[in-house]
């Protein structure tokens, strides 16, 4: 994977700013629900709510701040809330406003991680959902990492081409029928219809529906969303290690008596078994086997990082998109998968139909038969220790 060159200094904030939205949004109506969810995942990427208890912590991009309520809730010492969107802060503020459960109120900063610089490290480092394949988005994620103490935690969500893929598909669709609706609020609504629908089938989804589509199928920046494992640590550096991820790609059977000197390995041993493993993400229902040859994954994840690329050029230039390019991809992907993935096989084919076709109506794009209920894990989360 190749990051792509762009002018934009950050196209997430960019777009949320054009529009005065922040569309990352959570369904918190049901808070204890959404407190223990956060706890399940903070629990998986080994922080539990006693490691954040009493600590020094900093998140960036908080958003709306839905998922800031847990971590407060963990009583840290002090909680930093880096968010430079105007729409946000003011949902943050709001939400806080009228926060029950105990918790440590946090410090917002309405100020971007560029501008940022702080004399006392942090125990724990936040981030999730902005930083892609942008070369300077590499840079902040560095800085971030070295405001940490020696021992202190960075959690973070990486995305992978190939959780993206299906959305990728959708996003080709749905430009077809947003191309001469010009408003955000025109192209939302279309696209609602198309695949509303689709997001119903995820019973667990808690983030709503209309910012999911802004989010997904219009903001420019999806395309430029991917990092993967491997990428974050070449732009952390020397120094940090991997320590949990959810979901789980990491067996290490080994002996941990041999682990000291040069061979503790820790990033090595992981990205080992993520990289015979990542076909997983595709799906994010059980798929059949858990692992495949890693060059077979790697052949994988360009394609579909070469997908999406090929769309961002299209968007970018507002030509037609290469029709042939596409279905070459297409194609190669769904052989590549057919095995581990029977039910990718039948929603490529689908989405080549209606690709070729050209004829379609958002009614009938929100009945696909083989894509509706297909959607990767976009999202995963890591922690990483600085170890020096």
């Amino acid at each position: 994977m190749t990051s792509p060159k762009t002018n934009k200094n950050n196209p997430h904030l960019d777009f949320y700013l054009e529009h005065d939205i922040s569309p990352v949004r959570q369904d918190v109506s049901d808070i204890h629900r959404h407190l223990e969810r956060r706890g399940a995942l903070y629990r998986r990427v080994g922080a539990p709510a006693i490691m954040i208890e009493g600590k020094r912590v900093i998140e960036v991009g908080p958003g709306s701040g839905h998922n800031s309520l847990y971590t407060a809730s963990c009583m840290p010492a002090s909680y930093d809330l880096l968010e430079p969107n105007p729409s946000g802060q003011r949902d943050i503020k709001a939400l806080y406003e009228t926060y029950e459960i105990p918790h440590t109120k946090p410090t917002l900063i309405p100020m971007r991680l560029e501008e940022f610089a702080t004399d006392e490290p942090y125990d724990i480092a936040i981030t999730e959902a902005w930083i892609g394949t942008p070369e300077y988005e590499h840079v902040l994620l560095a800085k971030l990492a070295r405001m940490l103490r020696p021992g202190g935690i960075l959690i973070m969500t990486f995305t992978s081409p190939i959780g993206m893929f299906v959305n990728t598909l959708r996003r080709i669709l749905g430009n077809s029928l947003i191309a001469n609706e010009n408003s955000l609020d025109g192209q939302t609504n279309i696209l609602l219809d198309a695949f509303g629908s689709h997001v119903d089938t995820l019973e667990d989804m808690s983030r709503y529906r209309v910012d999911w589509v802004q989010d997904n199928l219009i903001n420019p920046a999806f395309l430029t969303a991917c990092i993967t494992p491997a990428k974050i640590i070449e732009s952390i550096g020397q120094g940090f290690s991997v320590y949990e991820c959810c979901p789980k790609f990491h067996e290490d059977w080994r002996w941990y008596k041999t682990l000291h000197s040069g061979n503790l390995l820790f990033n090595e041993a992981f990205l080992k078994d993520y990289s015979e493993k990542c076909h997983v993400l595709m799906d994010v229902r059980e798929m059949q086997h858990s692992r495949r040859d890693a060059h077979v994954n790697l052949d994988l994840e360009n394609d579909c990082f070469t997908l999406m690329m090929l769309v961002k050029e299209y968007e970018d230039a507002g030509t037609p998109l290469d029709q042939e390019a596409v279905l070459m991809l297409t194609r190669r992907i769904s052989a590549n998968i057919a095995e581990s993935a029977p039910m990718m096989v039948d929603a490529i084919q689908e989405f080549e139909d209606f690709f070729v076709s050209g004829e379609f109506t958002a009614k009938m794009l929100s009945e696909m038969e083989a894509t509706k209920h297909l959607f990767g894990r976009e999202l995963s989360y890591m922690s990483y220790i600085r170890d020096a």
